[in-house]
């Protein structure tokens, strides 16, 4: 063959040998078609020995050459060997369909030719064994995994070698079925029966009968409380979208929906009041350890520890309210507030009393229930203002004018709470002095109204131009006990009690008719009754009898009198003064001049020993005619004579009267004080506590006055 069609050659022969020919008949093929197409054009050959054949240049045995088997370029596979030409399996090999294959292991013929193993079979020794070292599986059993299953119903097998069923699923006739339903998709799993989403289903979340506690939701494949939440666990329970403790939880106690009232702890599930009380039901509420009602329990009204301790008041428990069920003897609950109590005491409270809303006015206290002035005066009424412990208009009270302790000057009296000059004069200023009805500047003059007049003699003071013979005492002020001692005197002179009289002046005697025929003579004054001016009720007046000048005025009434000290410049003496007065200041005595009884030795009455009605001439005396009976200060008549009209009204008793000095204006009738006693009475009536009732004109009652110390 020559050089140039080798590769032509090599073609033909590599398809020739695909077919299945044993060696000799391939060569025989191919020497044939070489003779044909190959031999000509080519002339140099390799000369070999008899035994040998030239192929490409060399000399071969082609009887046994395995590259040259037969023919040249004939060439054994590595299974097979030349033999006589021919190509031939190796000894150990043997020939089946056309190749050589090791019958010992060959998996497509084990054992002989033809017999193919089963898949996960391997051939051994000529035998077929599952997995190399099992048995031969038998009829309807497949080899998987070194062991011989039946894939028509093992689950790890189910249809072929690894189609491993899912949890819950059983392989039957070689498909994975659950229960007796159908094969679970790959987002499915098998659970008791049914094919089930685990990473939805809250009873097999995550797995097979892995189930959601109560209020947990099935997220993933994941159980959460409320969907949102944590998975809950060691023993506790979702609610909403957190887990909690059922057994120690106070807000979810043994379920989500209970919630321990205040006061009570969850314990093991239960809601116990105060932790070891019981559970509080209904309108109980747990208070310490105890379920009450708070509704109507004292101790615990409304709320623990709320005790309807009310003030001064027997409380109940009302609706959770505590209220006032009766008050305590004078306590009354006045403001309407029960948290309060009783709180107003009617007995003292000055905004309650005697009944809740009776306020008592400015300087009154309440006392008794009863509203007095500065608590041991009366009560107060109509244009009457408390001063002290004494009612007193304000609007003609000379000691109270306008308000308490605005007190009028020499001369002044007050109208319509006005300080006026003579009563119808002006309001004098600071620098001023009022004489008569006129107010006149002092200019340093320390007596400013001696002008009005000519020049007075001795003793003589000039009144609105009048010389007129008037002595006024100085009496200086104290505190003293008025009144009788208890089961001593008549009822009208009791409680004693301690009065406090400021410094004043009176006037030494009682006014005389020549006084007071000054003040008629100036028009202020209207004259009194005179005999026969009232049948023989006037029998005794003295007013226009010759020879009666110096003796002590009488037949006028109250008003006259305090015309006539206003027109002096001074004013009625308070019933407290007067009496201060006649004790020569206020001392334990029973006369003015001292302990012994009464006689004509010292005063003008009626004394039988002494000739009788007015030591005997049956009227009054000339003024200051028994010096043996003045008081210490000077004072003329102050027991006998004549009785002595005062500023105060007349009440039966002391209950309630000023302390003060001032005068008891507070009316109980319309009548007034008389003191002193008079020429027809005896001893007994001429003591310095003793009082009668008048007011009105009467032959044996005159009066004197008194006035302010002006600084």
């Amino acid at each position: 063959m020559c050089l140039h069609d080798i590769l032509a050659y090599e073609r033909l022969r590599s398809l020739i040998a695909g077919y299945s020919m044993q060696g000799n008949q391939l060569n025989i093929v191919l020497f044939f078609i070489y003779s044909l197409v190959f031999t000509s054009g080519c002339q140099e050959r390799k000369v070999c020995p008899d035994d040998m054949s030239a192929c490409w240049m060399e000399c071969v045995d082609l009887m046994s050459d395995g590259e040259n088997c037969g023919v040249c370029d004939i060439e054994c596979r590595t299974d097979q060997e030349c033999i006589d030409g021919a190509c031939h399996c190796l000894p150990y090999l043997t020939y089946c369909g056309g190749i050589c294959v090791d019958t010992l292991t060959d998996p497509e013929n084990c054992g002989i030719c033809g017999i193919a193993c089963d898949s996960g079979e391997q051939c051994v020794n000529g035998v077929c064994r599952c997995g190399g070292t099992g048995v031969d599986c038998g009829a309807g059993e497949t080899c998987c995994l070194g062991s011989c299953v039946d894939v028509d119903s093992d689950d790890s097998h189910c249809g072929s070698c690894g189609n491993e069923c899912g949890p819950g699923e059983s392989c039957v006739t070689g498909r994975c079925r659950c229960g007796t339903g159908p094969e679970c998709d790959d987002s499915k799993v098998c659970c008791l029966d049914y094919c089930v989403d685990v990473r939805t289903d809250g009873d097999n979340c995550g797995s097979c009968s892995t189930a959601c506690d109560v209020g947990e939701t099935c997220v993933s494949g994941v159980c959460r409380c409320g969907g949102s939440g944590p998975d809950c666990s060691g023993g506790d329970i979702c609610c909403g979208s957190t887990c909690h403790d059922l057994m120690t939880d106070e807000e979810h106690c043994g379920n989500c929906a209970t919630v321990c009232d205040q006061n009570e702890m969850c314990v093991s599930g239960d809601c116990m009041c105060g932790g070891t009380g019981p559970d509080c039901t209904g309108s109980d509420a747990c208070c310490g350890t105890e379920c009450v009602d708070l509704n109507t329990d004292l101790g615990n009204c409304g709320s623990c520890g709320n005790f309807c301790d009310l003030h001064e008041a027997v409380g109940g428990c009302v609706d959770g309210i505590c209220v006032i069920e009766q008050c305590n003897s004078s306590f009354r609950d006045c403001d309407l507030v029960p948290e309060n109590g009783c709180e107003a005491d009617i007995l003292t409270d000055p905004e309650n009393c005697g009944l809740c809303t009776v306020r008592c006015d400015e300087g009154e206290q309440c006392a008794g229930g009863e509203c007095r002035c500065g608590g041991i005066g009366p009560e107060c009424f109509d244009e009457n203002i408390c001063c002290g412990a004494a009612c007193v208009n304000p609007f003609n009270d000379e000691h109270n004018c306008g308000s308490c302790g605005i007190a009028c000057g020499a001369g002044e009296l007050c109208v319509g709470g006005e300080c006026r000059c003579g009563g119808i004069g002006p309001v004098c200023g600071v620098d001023q002095v009022c004489c008569c009805t006129e107010c006149v500047d002092r200019n340093g003059n320390q007596d400013p109204c001696e002008g009005c007049s000519p020049s007075c003699g001795m003793g003589e003071e000039c009144i609105c131009g009048y010389c007129v013979n008037i002595e006024w005492i100085p009496i200086p002020g104290g505190a003293f006990m008025m009144g009788s001692p208890e089961g001593v005197g008549e009822d009208d002179e009791h409680p004693r009690h301690q009065v406090s009289v400021p410094d004043f002046e009176m006037l030494r005697s009682e006014v005389t008719v020549s006084q007071y025929q000054y003040c008629v003579d100036s028009g202020v004054c209207i004259e009194p009754y005179s005999p026969g001016d009232c049948g023989t009720w006037c029998d005794r007046c003295n007013w226009g009898v010759p020879g009666r000048d110096d003796y002590p005025v009488v037949c006028i009434d109250w008003h006259q009198a305090v015309d006539f000290c206003i027109w002096a410049v001074g004013r009625l003496p308070t019933e407290a003064e007067w009496e201060y007065a006649a004790r020569s200041g206020g001392q334990d005595i029973a006369y003015p001049w001292g302990d012994q009884q009464a006689t004509c030795e010292y005063a003008v009455m009626s004394d039988q020993f002494g000739g009788g009605y007015g030591c005997g001439l049956w009227h009054e005396w000339p003024v200051c005619s028994k010096p043996a009976g003045n008081t210490s200060q000077g004072l003329c008549d102050m027991a006998g004579n004549v009785w002595e009209m005062v500023q105060d009204y007349w009440h039966y008793d002391y209950i309630s009267a000023p302390s003060d000095g001032s005068a008891w204006e507070d009316p109980s009738s319309h009548a007034r004080v008389r003191r002193g006693g008079a020429w027809d009475y005896m001893a007994d009536s001429l003591r310095a506590v003793e009082r009668k009732e008048g007011g009105g004109f009467v032959d044996n009652t005159g009066f004197r006055c008194a006035r302010n110390v002006v600084p």
